[in-house]
């Protein structure tokens, strides 16, 4: 749904969205995010009770991120207008307008999960992911993610010392 959703968005909706998906942010973290805030690989992130993060960017979304600030002119914030950033609720609308176009209701907390999990289900360590979602435990990426039953047994099997041929 993701790809469907990206042929159809404008460059604002394009960029919010990759970002969400491939940055697994929170709204609050995506209208937050200023200018000099993206650094030529990564990018800092401010996450819940101020705590900082740096996530790695993808070489496509740096592409994007570039397009969007030398079409846009984005001063301070990435995502403003008229000097002004946009708020979490104008990007919300925005992200749901966009597959709305699709005809399907997805909200950027669920983009945020579909990071988590797919990560998850492609063999990154929940180590990993939570730290990139900025959780300060385990746990909470646990409960956040499901791992599907057929990864769990796969790695199950990978794992156990009992499993593998000797």
């Amino acid at each position: 749904h993701i790809q469907e959703a990206l042929t159809h968005a404008d460059s604002l909706e394009r960029l919010a969205l990759f970002m969400l998906y491939t940055l697994g942010l929170r709204i609050s973290e995506l209208s937050a995010i200023r200018v000099s805030d993206i650094q030529s690989q990564w990018i800092k992130v401010f996450g819940k009770g101020s705590k900082e993060r740096m996530l790695p960017i993808l070489p496509e979304l740096r592409v994007e991120i570039d397009r969007f600030i030398n079409s846009f002119g984005a001063k301070e914030y990435l995502f403003e207008v008229e000097n002004k950033k946009l708020s979490e609720n104008q990007l919300r609308y925005k992200i749901d307008k966009l597959f709305k176009k699709i005809g399907i209701k997805v909200t950027p907390h669920q983009l945020r999960h579909s990071f988590a999990t797919d990560l998850l289900n492609s063999g990154a360590r929940i180590t990993d992911v939570s730290e990139l979602l900025g959780h300060s435990a385990l746990s909470t990426t646990e409960i956040y993610t499901k791992l599907s039953s057929s990864l769990k047994l796969k790695n199950y099997l990978n794992a156990h010392p009992l499993c593998k041929e000797s």
